[in-house]
């Protein structure tokens, strides 16, 4: 996957999260509960990871940001393409998350989405400085991918919300065959 400029991963975030939305919000919490398998997640803990992973990517973009006295003050953000095609190229692989974004089914789906709508809202308030300065050379390492700039973290987020839709309507397809 490129996305051309950074106005199109933030499109790409909205779009998603608004699918999200829309696949969650009038679930109940025993709905959003249910698990199909014992080693599947439910709904509710999807997004209780969600709201994890974004947060922690929130923080780690704010340090990258806080790097940019290292950066070669330019006028603009990168105008080069950016690339997540690592990432793409390994869509159906399953991987594990780390223990510290493993969810606790805890709390209920309200407080996941609403911790999920302060991080997006934070996110959108950093777009400005984002869009500042060419962050392309900062970078900080994916566990899995490698090192990864400041916008294919913020592309590698909406390809990580897309892969936890595709789950949840999966969940949801087969909540409406029971």
């Amino acid at each position: 996957m490129i996305y051309n400029n950074i106005d199109e991963i933030f499109n790409a975030l909205a779009t998603t999260r608004r699918h999200i939305y829309e696949q969650v919000e009038d679930l109940s919490d025993e709905q959003a509960k249910a698990r199909q398998t014992p080693e599947c997640w439910s709904i509710a803990e999807i997004i209780e990871h969600l709201s994890m992973s974004e947060a922690r990517i929130l923080v780690l973009i704010s340090n990258l940001l806080g790097q940019e006295a290292a950066v070669a003050a330019t006028a603009g953000s990168s105008s080069s393409a950016i690339s997540i095609q690592m990432m793409t190229d390994r869509a159906t692989e399953r991987f594990t998350a780390p223990a510290f974004l493993q969810p606790t089914g805890n709390p209920p789906l309200t407080t996941s989405l609403a911790k999920l709508r302060e991080s997006r809202a934070a996110l959108l308030g950093l777009r400005s400085r984002i869009e500042a300065t060419d962050y392309s050379h900062v970078t900080f390492p994916h566990p899995v991918f490698g090192p990864l700039n400041l916008y294919q973290w913020l592309a590698a987020a909406e390809f990580h919300e897309c892969k936890h839709l595709d789950q949840i309507q999966t969940l949801r397809q087969g909540e409406s065959k029971k």
